[in-house]
């Protein structure tokens, strides 16, 4: 979102919103007390964190999307219901709520036809609220701004949209890296909640230093500021409200209604018991973990064998990590373990571990497209994996990552550990090394279009999703799992 979007990413939320109200998840009560979250009141503690899920797509719902966007503005203003709440603003002013048609026109969608969505999105929240909130006042930042999620992910760590925006902040990767975080083939630092938190409090400061005004930094944040800027130019108007009363001309639709759809959600979010919403709160604090100083890749497997633990748990400690090993060439990586299993993993990697990437020699006159070829992977895969650009010349006796899981791990001596419990089943990966993708069929899909899409056939989607056929028809999820750079 931090620069110019494509059309459909500003309204993602909704895409994710809509797919949490099909699979709403079941929570049970448990006792003990959540931290204050900023404008959820008397919601309900519920134990543990939200089960990992595979990324999802964060654009499918195109036609409720565009029913929001159109909501009808009357002439008539009327009275949004704000008592206001303690502002931590710093250096920023407050986030204000204007009185128009256009706000209210989405408050209206959101407690009525948009109830459940919020409900979820606002639940889901609560485990990532107390966090943003104390990023946010460590850079004085406004309260209200730790809502933005609401509109752009729904608060889903793993959301990811055709157009490459990830994480609950929906970053693209070129604002991603200028505001300091790191994407290669081992990690993607913007499905870090808390480290995308910091990447997004610096680029609305930034953007607030540009504009001076938060609706105005808002658009921004959607459309891109040079965008933002050509409006006020060619509409001759430094305020939001009037380049939209300007006419649609001057800024996309999507940006138009980007604001308002926040400002209507924050309406909500600020007192949602008096909306007549039900929000059960996840817990905050979220599994707790120990840190364990890498100095060599590990498999994610290989640490799941020893502790008698899956992948999933690993990777759900350690959403950033996009493959089945860390980081291969990383001086030091720290990696998160279950609490209470730092040790265990600590005393195990001083016995000494295998190295369970694989690797190809270069021989004299070897290129990475040949190589590439031999191994089977892309070209590009081949680079990434081993920090090259993808014109790298390679010289003979170079030693190159194969960017391909090792299939089954080579067994490792059994090793007698004091401290360790029995291990479990290792865990698996449905596909190791493919991001996995939820993707929702619209009118005039086929599969077809949609292998073309990512990158991929439309044999593998048939096996993936156990298809008999080529008929597929509109609301149907389909899993892919695709090598694409998202």
């Amino acid at each position: 979102m931090m620069t110019p979007r494509h059309a459909l990413a500003a309204f993602s939320c909704f895409a994710i919103l809509t797919a949490s109200a099909a699979s709403a998840q079941t929570q049970s009560p448990a006792d003990g007390i959540i931290p204050a979250v900023p404008g959820v009141s008397s919601v309900t503690a519920v134990a543990g964190a939200e089960k990992p899920r595979p990324a999802i797509e964060a654009e499918k719902i195109r036609p409720a999307i565009e029913a929001l966007a159109n909501v009808p503005v009357t002439d008539t203003v009327p009275v949004i219901a704000d008592e206001g709440t303690d502002q931590v603003t710093g250096d920023f002013a407050a986030v204000d709520i204007p009185l128009n048609a256009r706000v209210q026109g989405f408050v209206d969608e959101f407690t009525t036809k948009r109830k459940r969505f919020l409900e979820d999105a606002l639940s889901r929240g609560s485990r990532y609220l107390p966090m943003i909130q104390a990023i946010f006042k460590e850079e004085g930042l406004p309260d209200d701004l730790v809502y933005l999620p609401l509109i752009e992910s729904a608060f889903r760590s793993n959301a990811v949209s055709r157009a490459g925006a990830t994480g609950i902040w929906q970053l693209m990767r070129t604002t991603a890296t200028i505001n300091g975080l790191s994407r290669d083939w081992y990690v993607d630092e913007r499905l870090d909640p808390e480290k995308s938190t910091r990447a997004a409090a610096r680029l609305l400061k930034t953007l607030y230093g540009m504009f001076g005004d938060w609706n105005l930094s808002l658009a921004a944040y959607n459309a891109g500021a040079g965008r933002v800027q050509k409006a006020m130019r060619r509409s001759d108007q430094d305020s939001f409200w009037d380049i939209v009363d300007a006419g649609r001309k001057y800024l996309p639709r999507e940006t138009q209604a980007y604001v308002p759809l926040f400002l209507a959600s924050l309406t909500i979010a600020r007192d949602p018991v008096a909306y007549g919403f039900n929000v059960s709160a996840l817990s905050a604090d979220g599994p707790l973990y120990d840190i364990v100083a890498l100095t060599r890749p590990l498999d994610l497997r290989r640490a799941a064998e020893w502790l008698g633990t899956t992948v999933d748990a690993i990777k759900e400690l350690n959403p950033e990590l996009r493959r089945w090993t860390t980081p291969a060439r990383a001086a030091e990586y720290l990696l998160r373990v279950p609490a209470g299993f730092g040790a265990i993993l600590e005393e195990r990697l001083a016995l000494g571990m295998p190295f369970d990437l694989s690797q190809h020699t270069v021989k004299n006159g070897e290129t990475l497209l040949g190589i590439a070829r031999k191994l089977k992977v892309t070209r590009a895969d081949l680079a990434e994996a081993n920090y090259l650009p993808i014109t790298a010349k390679l010289k003979a006796g170079d030693k190159l990552i194969v960017p391909r899981a090792p299939e089954p791990l080579r067994p490792v001596a059994a090793t007698t550990l004091a401290s360790a419990k029995p291990a479990g089943t290792s865990g698996s990966l449905d596909a190791p090394g493919l991001s996995k993708l939820v993707h929702l069929v619209r009118p005039g899909d086929t599969l077809d279009s949609i292998a073309r899409a990512y990158r991929t056939t439309t044999t593998s989607l048939k096996e993936w999703n156990s298809l008999g056929g080529n008929r597929i028809v509109p609301g149907q999820e389909l899993t892919i799992f695709s090598s694409s750079a998202w």
